[in-house]
């Protein structure tokens, strides 16, 4: 490479295409003079010049936004095959990061692999980031030690703020008395609690979230479009956020006595895990049966605040990366539960079932939970559609499912294994619900004429021999499925129909 001419195109031209489509005129212009250069849906490779730009999506773009040059790279002789790119920032230069920090500011920031935040005087670290003209330069090192590239984008706050839309439901299931927009309740508990703690952003300036006039989600819906940005926020609360929502772990083990009395201390059943998802899940997971029972209500923040303020107040005194004042926690627990907060609820009509329900239930067994023919079933019987491996229920109807991984069409797929049909009052621990629920009797007619509540020997009238029998269950296999029946008081009050084992 040392036998080809540079093409020197300067810094102040390439980071004014930042945040630029790359159909723009202006792109293009560069483009052009910069050799041989390779674009494609992602990135736009410049080598002969020495840069490169990644192309996508800011951070918290909707789905239509136009994709735009998000990143600048700037490149060493010969790293990547490139040219080197010698136009860099005043101060900045090749070689390596101690020659590199002699002559420049210190950064706002340095990385290191596994341990997030570290001082700037840290070891082995992979990258440093400075403010440079309203620009993030951002210098990634090989072995900590020489400049591998430069990294230069606009700040988040030019292109919509980072994203911290989070979901504490994901994996939960709904029940069927879940309230509308029951899943947006943990994002907006959260902006509430910092909207009263730190007042609102300019972008929210006047809102009546900031006097409590209004719900956390009716702000949420209407001021944020149901997502959530740093923009959202009061802008000291960033960074904490950030490590808040994203999990960071401390790799060294320094908060593992700690973290399991905090993990005590909130419910948490994973003493590494201290996300805010957890957290909220901990946090009502004692007082109401689903968390998309959890109201929209500033009850709710009250009760969520104090674990959130202790969170906050460990990050800022030890970034979590050492053990905290466990007396924070403590206190936070406390404050918790001074709190009552009442379940919401959503109206469920009266059960039905008509007659074709639980054959058609029963023909689900084995088919995906993605097929529209199984939803339209689990539908018409009040059944959630489970996200993971899981027994489902619908309690008021007196029937449940049972979530498994099966290899449908050739590959592993989430489908129906098994399902259940129970007597009035009968009792069963569901943990799609995550809880002991107590059934209405299943209305409808039973597959092979058996009915809840008919003698045992009634049933064995009807299904012959069973292949086998035990104290308070007898069972049937044929075709690849099991059918089993429970008794209670020689009456038949459960009946499961299933893969055989």
């Amino acid at each position: 490479m040392a036998d080809k001419k540079p093409i020197a195109i300067p810094y102040q031209t390439l980071v004014g295409l930042l945040g630029k489509q790359p159909t723009d005129p202006a792109v293009a212009k560069v483009i052009a003079k910069a050799g041989k250069v390779s674009v494609n849906k992602d990135f736009i490779v410049a080598k002969d010049a020495g840069f490169d730009f990644s192309v996508g999506q800011p951070e918290n773009a909707k789905r239509n936004d136009p994709r735009v040059l998000q990143t600048l790279f700037l490149f060493d002789e010969g790293v990547d095959k490139h040219r080197g790119y010698r136009d860099l920032p005043a101060g900045f230069r090749w070689g390596t990061r101690a020659e590199l920090l002699a002559g420049v500011p210190a950064p706002r920031q340095s990385w290191k692999l596994g341990k997030g935040k570290v001082p700037v005087h840290s070891s082995d670290v992979l990258h440093d980031t400075w403010t440079i003209d309203g620009l993030d330069v951002c210098v990634s090192y090989r072995g900590g030690t020489a400049i591998r590239h430069y990294n230069i984008s606009l700040p988040d706050e030019a292109t919509g703020g980072r994203d911290f839309s989070t979901h504490p439901l994901h994996f939960a299931t709904r029940p069927v008395d879940a309230p509308p927009g029951a899943e947006l309740v943990g994002m907006a508990l959260l902006v509430a609690w910092a909207a009263d703690r730190f007042g609102l952003p300019a972008k929210h300036a006047g809102s009546p979230l900031g006097k409590r006039a209004i719900s956390p989600r009716t702000f949420l819906v209407q001021a944020c479009g149901s997502r959530l940005s740093s923009l959202d926020l009061a802008p000291e609360l960033g960074d904490f956020v950030h490590e808040y929502l994203h999990h960071v772990v401390d790799d060294d083990g320094a908060r593992a006595a700690a973290d399991k009395q905090i993990a005590r201390l909130l419910g948490l059943a994973d003493p590494e895990r201290r996300s805010y998802n957890d957290d909220y899940l901990a946090t009502f997971a004692g007082v109401l049966d689903s968390p998309f029972h959890v109201p929209d209500s500033w009850a709710a923040v009250d009760r969520i605040a104090p674990v959130i303020d202790a969170r906050l107040a460990d990050f800022q005194a030890t970034g979590f990366a050492s053990a905290p004042d466990v007396a924070l926690y403590e206190k936070a627990a406390v404050l918790r539960d001074k709190v009552a907060i009442e379940p919401e609820r959503a109206g469920v009509a009266a059960p039905k079932a008509d007659d074709a329900l639980a054959d058609d239930l029963v023909a689900l067994i084995g088919k995906s939970l993605k097929d529209p023919e199984v939803k339209a079933v689990l539908a018409r019987a009040g059944l959630p559609v489970g996200k993971r491996i899981d027994q489902q229920a619908n309690p008021a109807l007196g029937v449940a499912y049972m979530g498994a991984k099966l290899e449908i069409a050739g590959k592993p797929q989430l489908g129906v294994d098994a399902v259940w049909f129970y007597a009035a009052k009968q009792r069963s621990y569901i943990r799609g619900i995550g809880a002991t629920v107590e059934f209405a009797g299943f209305p409808g007619k039973l597959p092979r004429g058996l009915v809840l509540g008919e003698p045992r020997a009634a049933v064995a009238n009807k299904l012959g021999k069973p292949s086998s029998t035990y104290e308070a269950t007898d069972s049937w296999r044929s075709k690849g499925i099991q059918l089993s029946c429970g008794f209670a008081g020689g009456k038949l009050v459960e009946l499961r129909i299933g893969r055989k084992d």
